[in-house]
């Protein structure tokens, strides 16, 4: 028995190996995730609904304006041979991050009042002007994480993810229990502001040298180069988040605040810890597929084993969750909650298929079929837009909008998991 352990751990737990790589994630985002969640209880009791719904809508904004915050060039951070190119993508897309975040001040200083009412924002008043602060945040966290990830420093990227969940969550507590209505705004701000603080000292002490070599010169070539991310990846997800981002605003617009805090809670609950887990699994096989493709111009094998093992995990995980959310809905979040549960087991079924569209859809990047991602990013915006169009004109009740809005996804989210079969053959699409 001792030495059946003993195989398990050289075969597979090596330092470096794929499996220990995505373990380091795990443990790491496992805690990040557990803490919001295990803190729910208390929060669902200091905050309403209504506020819930509220910083749903606020970090929609947040969400949709960071996709093109950086331009996307963290993700050709993993990509360059050498890692001169890769320290130098780093600083370019902080500092794209920064220049677009102040543009942000822009439109809302100027076009405040349009924007309020436009898109129904009035419950955010004043609070839209921290919008850009979130933006550059969020924008450098993951940016910092992308270079973590070019450099295999996998503990590092998990250690940053609990300090911004350790931060926001114990931040949102004590707002909540002083009865400051933003507090779960202020306090997921200030959460990634301090685990940025922490990340950059790391970096100053640890990794400031491969820093220092970049230049003008060296940036604006880069950014030529990999131009096809903020055209056809940004574009892209811009349109990907809009999609994602736009039931939040519909929501809060053709029904109310309080049935948006369910929705926001449920999509939460099963969002964050998922995405976190789905994440960590991306993050290593986005650096293995792009070592394999760079090498043997495919990584079939790779895909098939990692798609049979989140398929295998994943499958008993969602149907205990399905099934239990009745019970502990009221039990854990309070009875005020109680309308939450059959939100919650629609948008389960579609987390176990967004589960793993996360962990395996970065063939597409890895291949430069930027093209193709902008155009599954646009078939979902017009899909998306399509059930909204007929909810607004046939007055649809909220469950039957909830129901397409879930059916759509899970078609595309299937669609998405055959094409990445197909590039991790070697096929590409034009670029």
């Amino acid at each position: 028995m001792i030495d059946f352990f003993k195989n398990i751990k050289s075969k597979y737990l090596i330092k470096g190996s794929f499996i220990r790589q995505v373990g380091t994630l795990s443990f790491g985002t496992s805690i990040a995730q557990f803490l919001p969640i295990a803190i729910s209880p208390i929060l669902t009791r200091v905050y309403t609904p209504e506020q819930f719904g509220i910083s749903a809508l606020f970090f929609s904004c947040v969400a949709i304006c960071s996709v093109i915050s950086t331009g996307r060039y963290e993700l050709a951070i993993t990509l360059p041979h050498k890692d001169k190119e890769a320290a130098t993508l780093l600083i370019v897309t902080l500092k794209i991050c920064l220049i677009i975040s102040l543009l942000i001040y822009l439109p809302l200083i100027f076009l405040k009042d349009a924007i309020v009412n436009g898109f129904g924002l009035q419950k955010l008043s004043n609070l839209i002007y921290l919008i850009p602060v979130s933006v550059f945040m969020n924008g450098s966290f993951i940016t910092f994480q992308y270079w973590h990830n070019r450099l295999g420093n996998y503990k590092e990227m998990a250690v940053n993810k609990i300090q911004n969940s350790f931060f926001s969550v114990f931040i949102n507590l004590g707002l909540g229990i002083i009865n400051i209505n933003a507090g779960l705004i202020i306090g997921n701000i200030l959460g990634v502001i301090f685990a940025n603080f922490f990340t950059i000292s790391k970096l100053i002490k640890k990794q400031l040298n491969p820093l220092k070599i970049v230049n003008a010169k060296k940036e604006l070539e880069l950014i030529k180069k990999y131009i096809h991310h903020p055209q056809y990846i940004a574009s892209g997800q811009l349109i990907g988040e809009i999609a994602v981002q736009i039931p939040i605003i519909i929501i809060a617009n053709l029904y109310n605040n309080e049935t948006l805090g369910y929705f926001a809670l449920a999509r939460r609950l099963v969002s964050l810890p998922l995405g976190l887990i789905g994440n960590s699994i991306g993050d290593v096989y986005r650096e293995k597929i792009s070592k394999k493709y760079n090498k043997n111009g495919n990584f079939h094998n790779l895909y098939k084993k990692t798609l049979f093992r989140i398929s295998a995990f994943s499958i008993p995980f969602f149907i205990t969750l399905y099934f239990s959310c009745p019970i502990f809905i009221d039990l854990i979040f309070g009875t005020q909650w109680s309308e939450a549960s059959g939100i919650f087991q629609k948008i389960v079924i579609m987390g176990f298929f967004q589960f793993i569209f996360t962990a395996i859809d970065d063939g597409a990047v890895v291949t430069g079929a930027t093209r193709y991602i902008f155009g599954w990013h646009t078939s979902r915006l017009l899909l998306i837009i399509m059930v909204i169009l007929i909810s607004y004109y046939f007055s649809l009740s909220f469950d039957t909008f909830l129901w397409f809005f879930i059916s759509i996804n899970i078609f595309l989210y299937i669609y998405e998991i055959i094409m990445e079969f197909y590039l991790s053959k070697g096929n590409t699409f034009a670029k």
